[in-house]
């Protein structure tokens, strides 16, 4: 990826350099792919969350129950090891095998996660 577009769509996006000279918000790799990091979260502070999540604080935060495009359930694991693609600001879609995780409760509907309330 050329170091202008990075450039571009963090500045785009309102990443900025804190005083812990980290990078906050702006492009993040994870998981195999880039993802757009929530306003103000550090790379970090994105996989920790992630990763310290429970199933019940993972729901909370969710739009439904998530499964496969053939309706079976997923797990934490997959969860986890998921491709999180930005849909709005801090709400993010999961893709496994580069198809999107659906919502068992709305068939078609893709499973949408809110970063900010995962616990």
């Amino acid at each position: 990826m050329s170091g202008q577009w990075e450039d571009a769509i963090n500045i785009a996006t309102g990443a900025y350099r804190g005083s812990d000279n980290l990078v906050h918000g702006g492009l993040h790799s994870f998981n195999g792919a880039r993802t757009v990091l929530p306003e103000g979260a550090t790379a970090p502070q994105f996989e920790a969350r992630i990763a310290r999540s429970t199933w019940a604080g993972m729901r909370s935060g969710a739009n439904g129950n998530p499964v496969f495009s053939d309706g079976s359930a997923l797990n934490m694991g997959d969860i986890k090891r998921a491709q999180w693609v930005p849909v709005s600001n801090n709400h993010y879609a999961l893709q496994i095998g580069g198809q999107y995780v659906g919502v068992k409760q709305h068939p078609g509907a893709k499973f949408i996660v809110d970063w900010s309330a995962i616990r």
